[in-house]
């Protein structure tokens, strides 16, 4: 994308957009999609000669083009310096990485404000993002993950997988070297706001605006709890956290170690089946530190003058989540109910501790031992085994040569079974017949 691309769209946010909230920054942008690379200062003329023939945009009246949704993923990040009124715990808390201090939203062509808010459940952490330099402690950079549409599309919360970032050592010079940023270039699932820019014209496009703001309320929250008192040192001593291990769900704390003051985030997750039953944290000596719930996973403390300990308790009573029997079979695959009568009658087992592989062919063996257990696994009356390629030990042996007695199948041949070969749709249903 060109220089200058995103621009600054602070004059658009109004008060009434703000609703009482300070704004942090705000941005406009136009990003077009090339054919090939190439930059340029855009005008009309070069922007229509860009969609000519043989032009660096994609062209508008390709039918390719027409038939595909294209989406562009970003992680839009603000830089915010510290207002010199900002109270001592209001800055620890923002650098600290407390997402609840932060808002996101759209201002439409409109004019209507569309809030960036998180579905049921979901971690903030999956969606916003706020990181720090520790060579600049007046600055933070606070971040949204978005997903724009070429196109018009509703604005919704997804999550799909995305690189931790673009750096990726070469492969073929990993082959002989370690690796000294393994955790560079990785795949995680995050989490991402799509939205159509409401026009498919080769272009992703931003509404009037997004921007993002400090939350007033935890602002004034947090004046409160300051009492008035702003300044301090960056030299302050530090107090350990302590998260103790929680059975039936995970505890985690927005740091490991804070000053006095800080305002720590604790975020809780049940396991299925389980609720948060109670959370506290004791200090050095014992006593309760106040804990104010945020969301239905998120609490908050300020961080007293001495060491914490933060414990969890969780009991059962949440909301059970079923457990598919195999990750490649959902409940809308139409053999999603055979799989389970087939696993519950001990006919098959899956090809793996989580599989089934539904779309994988059936062998020849497979399909007689599908028929063999399904009868309730008998012995073969006669132990005359007739195929050079069925061998005692197999697991299909008894039920090959139980299919031949039964007169289900005579083989490919008086000698052979060919057990591993694929069974085609023909076979299969004149096992089936001759089975009846």
């Amino acid at each position: 994308m060109t220089i200058g691309t995103y621009q600054d769209a602070s004059d658009e946010i109004t008060e009434k957009a703000l609703d009482g909230d300070e704004l942090i920054g705000a941005t406009d942008f136009e990003i077009h999609m090339w054919k090939e690379r190439g930059n340029g200062t855009k005008s009309q003329i070069a922007y229509d000669l860009g969609h000519a023939p043989g032009g660096l945009y994609l062209p508008l009246d390709d039918p390719d083009f027409l038939a595909k949704t294209f989406v562009l993923p970003m992680r839009l990040e603000f830089k915010y310096d510290r207002p010199s009124d900002m109270s001592n715990a209001n800055w620890k808390a923002l650098r600290g990485g407390d997402l609840d201090m932060v808002n996101f939203s759209l201002l439409e062509k409109d004019g209507d404000t569309v809030a960036l808010t998180l579905p049921d459940g979901a971690d903030a952490e999956d969606y916003f993002s706020i990181r720090v330099d520790e060579n600049d402690p007046d600055t933070v950079y606070v971040a949204a993950n978005l997903a724009i549409v070429d196109g018009k599309h509703d604005l919704e919360a997804v999550t799909a997988d995305s690189k931790t970032d673009l750096f990726k050592l070469n492969d073929e010079w990993l082959k002989n070297n370690k690796n000294l940023f393994p955790e560079r270039g990785q795949i995680e699932e995050r989490g991402f706001f799509l939205f159509g820019d409401g026009e498919k014209n080769a272009c992703f496009e931003s509404p009037e605006a997004i921007f993002a703001t400090l939350d007033a309320d935890q602002l004034n929250q947090d004046d409160d709890d300051d009492n008035g008192s702003s300044g301090g040192s960056d030299n302050e001593r530090t107090y350990a956290i302590s998260v103790s291990k929680a059975d039936n769900g995970s505890v985690k704390a927005s740091a490991s170690s804070a000053s006095a003051g800080t305002r720590i985030t604790v975020t809780v997750k049940p396991d299925s089946g389980y609720e948060l039953d109670e959370l506290t944290v004791t200090d050095a000596k014992g006593k309760d530190v106040k804990v104010t719930e945020r969301s239905n996973n998120t609490y908050t403390f300020q961080m007293p003058d001495s060491k914490v300990t933060v414990e969890a308790v969780f009991a059962k009573g949440g909301t059970v989540v079923e457990q598919p029997l195999f990750s490649d079979v959902s409940k809308n695959d139409y053999f999603h109910d055979a799989v389970e009568w087939a696993v519950d009658k001990g006919i098959t087992s899956g090809t793996g501790a989580n599989t089934f592989s539904p779309n994988a062919s059936c062998t020849r063996g497979q399909m007689v031992t599908f028929l063999w257990r399904a009868a309730g696994s008998p012995a073969p009356k006669s132990a005359e085994n007739p195929f050079t390629d069925v061998n005692k030990g197999d697991y299909f042996y008894d039920a090959v040569l139980w299919a031949v007695e039964q007169g289900i199948t005579s083989g490919t041949s008086a000698t052979t079974f060919s057990p591993d070969a694929p069974c085609t749709r023909g076979q299969i249903v004149t096992f089936l017949y001759h089975a009846q």
